[in-house]
Order: C-alpha cells, then structure tokens, then sequence
C-alpha cells in the first residue's frame, strides 16, 4: 500500500513483495534463544542479531532469480541519520525499497506482541512514527505511511487483522520486465534427524499438493525431489553445510504429488531443539519457475 501511495512501478512493486518475505531471512542463523529472548539481549547477543542482514544478503545473492534483493536486505536497518547498521548509510544512499520496509516493519513490530513486551497501542506506535520521522526514518514515507494509516484504519491493527491491501499486478508500457503477477509462493517446514517431515505450515499443502496426513513422519525431503535429482541434491547440501557450518542454501527441484515439477530456492538451517533433546532442520522454500 506504501509503495502504491508513492507511485512505485509494477516490477517495484513486485520486488517489494519479494523484500516483505524475504527481508529477514539471515534470522535463520541467529540461535532461537536470541530471537525469543524476554529480556535484554547482552552486547555479545545484539552482535548475532545485527549480523542478519549481511547474512540474509548472503543468502539471496546464491540465486541468480532473487540476488537482486541482496543491496536491500542488507539495507533494512539503515537509519536515515545514518546511525544505522551495517554500513551507516545515510539518506537516500540507503535503497527506497529498504527504507519502506525499515518503516512497516518498525510498526508492525509496535503494534504486535514480542517476546520481550506487549504490543503497543496504535497510537502510541503511530507516535513513534511521527517522533523518529527525519532520524530513523524518511520523513517524506513516513509521513505517506502514517496517511494510509488514516485512510485505512484495518492496515492500522498490523498483522492481527490485516485489511485488503491491492497488489501490483502486470506492467506499464515501456516496462524492462514483463509477465510478472503476484509475490512468489513459499512455505516452510521441519525435518527430524533422519530427514523425515514433522512439521509443516499451511502453504505447503499448495505449493506441492501433499496434504499434512500425507507427509507427517512418512516422507523425507528425498521424497519430494525427482529421483534422478536425489544424490546431486545430497552432494550439494554436503558441501554448503561444510562451506557455512549449520546453514544450506541452493536451487533445486521438487515433484509435486500431481507428477508437476517445479524450481525452488531452498535454505536450511540445523538447529538443537532443547525442548526435544535432539536436531532438527528448519526449510523454507521459495518457488521462483512457476
């Protein structure tokens, strides 16, 4: 809604949904107990915590479909004044694109619960905005920001209600890019420590076609991979967990149950699930060749 108020082009637009899924995506090497800490993170944690976007722009830049988001992620905690990380950009040296999601997602952290508080009120966010516009924030999108708040008092409640919010569809004539429609599926899920699915969210029944019942503990992510792609895709996991420690990222192929196959970037992270005692591996999965 933001960059339709400021008169954004359909394929930034386009690039703008990308950048709200995938903004942080570095949190996925940044340890649990950090991100859902209740108190106070020490300075050794804070460290860990502001290395996400450098990771997330790491990440991204591993596949040539979505790489052109990595100068972004790495912006999204640039500060107007320049008193931001990781670069200390200042101004419009920081990307439009990051500036618009450093203001979103700024307020949709406010008016949602988080570990360490309660939500804010509305209006006490909407302060926030207003009080930081010129130093953490562009004063002109913060102010186009806090206009559509106005307008449009069911965006105002953030993620717990939500409100229609129109997407970028098709182009406009003289347009670099053409064809593109809405933000690209993705969906996550969890592995044991023999590759067996234990978890899944809701979407990924449609972008592979399997049901919950279907996969739960009977299938192992070899499972959803053509049979002839298995023992490349295990080499290639291999070596990027040997390059990055406990974190995997690559393009790859998965077979639908109704025989389709499509194209996905993949990112997975091991991590010790304390409350079970043992490892697990948490996938998301990005289809970028429709």
């Amino acid at each position: 809604a933001l960059g339709m108020k400021i008169g954004l082009s359909a394929y930034e637009g386009h690039s703008l949904n990308l950048l709200c899924l995938l903004h942080d995506i570095g949190k996925i090497s940044v340890p649990l107990e950090i991100l859902n800490k209740p108190g106070k993170l020490s300075e050794e944690e804070w460290a860990v915590l502001r290395s996400h976007p450098a990771k997330g722009a790491s990440l991204v830049s591993s596949s040539e479909e979505l790489s052109f988001l990595a100068p972004m992620i790495l912006s999204h905690h640039e500060r107007w004044d320049g008193k931001g990380y990781p670069r200390g950009l200042k101004g419009e040296e920081i990307p439009i694109l990051a500036r618009i999601i450093s203001i979103v997602d700024a307020y949709d952290a406010m008016v949602n619960d988080r570990s360490y508080r309660k939500a804010l009120s509305i209006e006490k966010a909407k302060e926030e905005i207003r009080l930081n516009a010129g130093t953490q924030f562009d004063p002109r999108l913060a102010a186009a920001f806090l206009e559509i708040l106005e307008e449009n008092p069911e965006l105002a409640q953030g993620k717990k209600t939500g409100g229609e919010v129109p997407e970028f569809v098709g182009f406009q004539s003289g347009e670099t890019k053409k064809d593109f429609t809405a933000p690209i599926p993705f969906c996550n899920y969890i592995l044991d420590a023999d590759q067996y699915i234990i978890k899944v969210d809701e979407e990924f029944t449609k972008m592979t076609g399997y049901t919950e019942e279907e996969v739960l503990h009977k299938k192992t992510q070899f499972d959803m991979l053509p049979v002839e792609d298995v023992e490349n895709y295990k080499v290639h996991v291999g070596n990027q967990f040997a390059l990055h420690e406990n974190i995997a990222y690559l393009r790859h192929r998965i077979k639908r149950k109704d025989g389709k196959i499509i194209t996905v970037a993949c990112c997975g992270q091991v991590y010790f699930d304390s409350a079970a005692k043992v490892y697990r591996s948490k996938i998301l999965v990005v289809e970028i060749d429709r």
